[in-house]
């Protein structure tokens, strides 16, 4: 089954949770308030504190739960396996293992056209979530190995530096995942964002995705996707690296 487009609702709801309340901001008129309540300037700081505060306990209320974004972003991602897929203008049933794809905050977070007041927000479970990403679709084929790759903004839909790659078996040598740190950063505070999976070719060249979490269709049918271990899907392709060579 085609997976079906967000709708607008569904992009409010995705922009709704990624909003920036600017907390920061209704503290520091609480405190100046306190400091300068005997003046009429303080009483009016404190009480925009005070309504500003009110706004974001209100926004917290109605943010999507990260479940809920979840969903939606997989949705997301179902269409663009269908995109990845006619991008490389291959039958479906050519696709050896289901396609996995993987996501990563994009740089472009900072400077995305219409998303000034969004900003990442990590979840209880730790992990990065953003409204733009680098999504990196794998399409393991007979003979090939696919790769689709965009910069996704999930809060309007829009794709950008679009990048479609198909690298023979034969020309590969390795596919591994690797942690990424940061110069100085201590292992103790690596998380999933700090991955990345590592394609090695015969030419010297490695292709390097940063993963922070990594989604395959799954088995209930619809088009959807859900979380996967991502080194299943690795045993796999190395599996069909072995047997096409």
């Amino acid at each position: 089954m085609t997976p079906q487009s967000l709708t607008g609702d569904e992009r409010n709801r995705i922009r709704l949770y990624f909003l920036d309340s600017r907390l920061r901001y209704g503290l520091i008129l609480l405190v100046a308030g306190l400091v300068l309540v005997e003046l009429t300037l303080g009483r009016i700081l404190l009480l925009a504190g005070l309504t500003w505060l009110g706004a974001v306990l209100a926004l917290a209320a109605v943010r999507p739960s990260e479940e809920e974004l979840d969903r939606l972003l997989s949705r997301d991602l179902s269409s663009l396996i269908e995109t990845a897929t006619r991008a490389l203008d291959r039958p479906g049933d050519e696709v050896q293992v289901p396609p996995l794809a993987l996501l990563s905050p994009s740089p472009l977070v900072a400077r995305a056209a219409g998303l000034r007041s969004a900003r990442p927000r990590s979840g209880r479970d730790g992990r990065l979530r953003s409204p733009v990403n680098r999504a990196v679709i794998l399409l393991p084929m007979e003979d090939q190995l696919g790769l689709y790759s965009c910069d996704q903004n999930a809060v309007t839909g829009q794709t950008s530096n679009v990048s479609v790659e198909e690298h023979h078996y034969r020309d590969t040598v390795s596919v591994r995942m690797e942690e990424d740190l940061a110069p100085g950063t201590d292992s103790a505070r690596r998380t999933a964002s700090t991955q990345r999976l590592s394609l090695e070719l015969t030419n010297g060249r490695t292709v390097a995705v940063p993963v922070a979490a990594a989604w395959q269709p799954s088995g209930g049918g619809g088009g959807a996707l859900g979380p996967t271990e991502l080194e299943k899907t690795l045993s796999a392709i190395r599996a069909l690296l072995r047997d096409k060579r």
